[in-house]
């Protein structure tokens, strides 16, 4: 009796094997991981949470922030929140009764630690009006987290809101 062994290399089957899982986390990474950075970054400046923002506000602008002190603080000095006085100009209004050019200021609350710097530049800002019992006066208030960047799509959006609402701008 003669027995014939054949021996069979394994290699191709590893090299096949790692070749798929590479396959495999090449996928996951092209259609699982930037699905969850568009829902996560994105949503936050989709088309439906700007309207909603827009909808519970007063006045709604581009505006170019020049400006953010200090003018009250609620809590102990490491923690709590500081209320700022915002100021800069509309660079396009969207609601309200705000015009291009025009000085606007607005009350912002932020965590104590917060860097006021980062109120600087263009924004979009969703405001409501409030009554101030200090001031004794109505006010500009921001809707908490509302203010985005004031990029060209967020840009574009708004505009489209604003069409959509029917609503004349003061330009």
């Amino acid at each position: 009796m003669q027995v014939s062994v054949r021996i069979v290399s394994l290699r191709p089957l590893i090299r096949e094997r790692i070749n798929m899982k590479k396959l495999f986390l090449t996928l996951c990474v092209l259609f699982i991981l930037p699905g969850c950075s568009l829902t996560s970054d994105n949503e936050y400046y989709s088309y439906d949470y700007l309207k909603n923002d827009y909808d519970q506000v007063a006045v709604v602008a581009s505006v170019e922030v020049e400006e953010a002190k200090a003018v009250d603080s609620i809590g102990d000095n490491t923690a709590g929140y500081v209320r700022y006085l915002v100021r800069g100009h509309v660079v396009e209004p969207f609601k309200g009764d705000v015009k291009s050019g025009q000085a606007l200021e607005y009350y912002s609350v932020a965590e104590k630690g917060y860097d006021p710097e980062n109120y600087r530049g263009k924004k979009i800002v969703f405001l409501c009006n409030l009554f101030d019992k200090q001031k004794n006066d109505r006010v500009l208030s921001e809707l908490e987290n509302s203010t985005r960047p004031a990029s060209k799509a967020i840009i574009r959006k708004m505009r489209k809101i604003t069409e959509k609402a029917g609503i004349k701008k003061s330009l």
